[in-house]
């Protein structure tokens, strides 16, 4: 049981990290997405203001070339500052 772990760095792969969560969900009667364009705002690195201060990092898990999971590592230089530490989130 092969994992692959790649960052999702393409629009393509973004797309992927997004929508993953869907395909996982699918038939979940309980699931309630988040609209498609939020996400996709929240992780454009230009435009979501949270990246003036702060980074992210996506990550998708493959097997089988099929993607199994996604995390996000998170770095907020604010939170970092007005705590006086050093930690990330994910």
């Amino acid at each position: 049981m092969n994992i692959i772990i790649k960052a999702a760095e393409s629009k393509s792969d973004v797309r992927a990290f997004i929508n993953f969560p869907h395909d996982l969900y699918r038939g979940d009667s309980c699931y309630v997405p988040e609209l498609y364009l939020a996400q996709k705002e929240m992780f454009n690195k230009k435009k979501y203001p949270f990246f003036e201060y702060g980074d992210a990092r996506l990550f998708l898990a493959f097997q089988n070339n099929t993607i199994v999971g996604r995390i996000a590592a998170i770095k907020n230089d604010r939170y970092n500052d007005y705590h006086k530490s050093n930690i990330g989130f994910f």
